[in-house]
């Protein structure tokens, strides 16, 4: 039996429900509004895990408001049973509009991803990863005045940037067909998973389906390691900067993509801006799977005419590849579209315990909490004040009363210690330096004062590396050896092997300077006193970080173009088999197919595989089989 009520909420019918969630739309008996309710099935209630994930969910939406996001209303307890209320979002979603044989033009792609674009920044700037950006997660609710809206829903398997409560490296959480390669991986990811998956469903949009497609192991493979093809070869209308964008959303590795989507949506806002855009391909080369939108028959959609396409409502397809819980239909784990109403299977039995709170009194609890926590920390402040005031007069009057003592002989020790203990811990809030200083002046000829002075340079130098960071462009270097270094650390995050030869060049520069000297009784000095000498040993460090990073990344390089390589032999092998059929088989038929298949195949190669050198070789005897015949 279903429940007729949650919270403040009257249920009128069940939109669906899958393996971790059920949806209810649902009314307001007082303000007359419509919520979407979601909340756990009652066999997975007690699971501590899932109902800790759940408030996961919970906690996150509590963060996001932007009119491109569902927003949440509140959430509560109804008999032991979580769940919270969304704001309804009627409509369809994009997957329905392309499992209907919708196609969009690049325009239209193009103004749909406008829209996506500052709901993800929204997110990233809270520091969210959706992870399942996906087609069947944008909505297209109605909108006045002839133009469009796009939400984004679902933040089920959301994770905050560095959290790892709920999801552990090595476990591969999504849908197959959208899912950035690290996600694939399972390795920890960030906020570029996310332009990924916005990359492949612009791909969807104008392709009519994502790259790769057939069974999940085949897919998730894909998507850690197969090159999508270019967009170009199946939607030939796509101008140029579009079909550059997508492949850089679509690249494998995260830093080769965007940097942001901030970004993404300056680049987005040129390519709308364009009028004749070249075409990434010429007219006459490959069409798109299944025709264009006038070869099947369905009308042609221009960018203003959008709106009324995208929001008229239509009972949605179930994807059965992930149960996907949201405010319009829910497959269940059989895939199943489950629906009900209030009055046909719906429990009106009175319930037990409820509570609910909604996200406005959420908030205005937290910052209850945070006024009264200030006013303790304040009040202990001052207590704590009166009994250090309390405690200088009374150790005052003991140092006065008491006889001259002798001199300590472990205070060196103790003082060394100290120093040793605020290093080795990162979230002691007391100046080293100052503590340096301080025992270089009582204890300059000790037994740890070189030890003292070569850590107060390490930290130095530290600070020293974190300000140049920080640097704003506009900052103007004091000497040539400071603009050289920060030229190359600019570098570092984009380019890390143009680091490298920049930081090279800065030491072969300045081999014939001489460097610093031991440090002083001050080493902390040179952050505001740098020299060149200082900036070389600086150089030199971060030197022997990019050396490693540029290392991996020739061997992942190196690697890649092994494997085209093989990619490469395999499919010339393909090629030569059919070569022997087209030689040995009577049947004419047979030849005439095996012919065909082979020119398709030594195609492939040399359009591939061209620009590998691994495999130059095997492009080669490709283009000679391909003149021979």
């Amino acid at each position: 039996m279903q429940r007729s009520q949650f919270g403040p909420y009257r249920v009128v019918r069940l939109l669906g429900q899958g393996g971790m969630g059920t949806v209810y739309e649902a009314i307001d008996p007082v303000g007359g509004g419509t919520v979407a309710v979601k909340t756990l099935p009652v066999h997975l209630s007690g699971d501590d895990g899932i109902r800790r994930r759940f408030q996961s969910e919970i906690d996150t939406l509590m963060n996001l408001r932007h009119p491109g996001i569902a927003r949440m209303v509140g959430f509560g307890d109804e008999d032991g049973l979580p769940f919270f209320a969304m704001e309804f979002v009627p409509g369809r979603t994009l997957e329905e509009l392309l499992r209907s044989g919708r196609r969009f033009t690049w325009r239209e792609t193009v103004a749909v991803a406008l829209e996506i674009v500052p709901a993800l920044k929204s997110a990233h700037d809270q520091g969210v990863v959706h992870r399942d950006l996906k087609p069947a997660n944008l909505m297209f609710p109605p909108a006045a005045g002839g133009g469009f809206h796009v939400k984004l829903t679902d933040f089920g398997i959301a994770k905050l940037f560095g959290d790892t409560g709920h999801t552990r490296v090595g476990v591969v959480v999504g849908t197959p067909e959208y899912m950035a390669p690290e996600q694939a991986t399972g390795l920890a990811i960030d906020h570029r998973a996310d332009l990924y998956c916005l990359g492949l469903v612009m791909f969807a949009m104008l392709a009519g389906h994502p790259p790769f497609q057939g069974g999940v192991a085949e897919v998730v493979e894909s998507q850690r390691s197969r090159r999508p093809p270019r967009l170009s070869t199946l939607a030939p209308d796509v101008p140029a900067p579009l079909d550059d964008l997508v492949e850089r959303l679509l690249a494998k590795t995260a830093a080769a993509r965007p940097a942001s989507a901030v970004v993404v949506g300056r680049m987005l806002a040129e390519i709308a801006s364009l009028r004749d855009a070249p075409r990434a391909a010429s007219a006459g080369g490959p069409r798109p799977a299944g025709g264009t939108v006038a070869d099947r028959g369905l009308p042609a959609v221009e960018p203003d005419a959008l709106a009324p396409t995208l929001a008229a409502p239509r009972r949605p397809a179930v994807d059965q590849r992930q149960v996907d819980v949201q405010a319009t239909t829910v497959a269940d784990d059989t895939g199943r579209d489950e629906r009900g109403d209030a009055g046909n299977g719906f429990d009106r039995s009175p319930t037990g315990r409820s509570t609910f709170t909604t996200v406005e009194a959420a908030a205005r609890d937290a910052r209850e909490r945070r006024a009264r926590a200030d006013r303790r920390r304040s009040l202990l402040g001052t207590l704590a004040a009166t009994a250090t005031v309390a405690t200088v007069l009374a150790t005052g009057w003991w140092f006065l009363l008491r006889p001259w003592p002798w001199p300590d002989p472990n205070a060196e020790q103790r003082h060394y210690d100290r120093i040793i203990a605020m290093l080795g811990n990162p979230d002691d809030l007391g100046d080293p330096c100052r503590e340096i200083r301080g025992f270089l002046g009582r204890h300059p000829d000790g037994a740890h004062a070189a030890d003292v002075r070569r850590l107060g340079r390490e930290v130095a130098l530290d600070r020293l590396h974190k300000r140049s960071r920080h640097r704003f462009p506009t900052y103007t270097p004091k000497s040539p050896a400071e603009r050289a270094y920060l030229e190359a650390i600019r570098l570092s995050s984009s380019d890390p092997r143009g680091a490298t030869e920049k930081l090279r060049g800065m030491l072969s520069s300045a081999a014939d300077k001489p460097a610093s000297g031991e440090p002083g009784d001050d080493p902390c000095g040179i952050v505001e006193r740098p020299d060149a000498g200082t900036w070389q040993e600086l150089a030199r460090r971060q030197l022997d970080i990019l050396d490693q990073v540029v290392r991996r990344e020739d061997a992942a390089r190196r690697k890649e173009a092994r494997d085209d390589a093989s990619r490469a032999a395999a499919m010339l092998e393909q090629a030569v088999a059919y070569g022997h059929e087209i030689e040995t088989t009577p049947d004419a038929a047979r030849r005439v197919v095996a012919i065909t298949r082979r020119h398709q195949v030594l195609e492939e190669i040399v359009e591939d595989y061209a620009d590998v050198p691994a495999a130059a070789g095997t492009v080669a005897e490709a283009r000679r089989l391909l003149d021979a015949h």
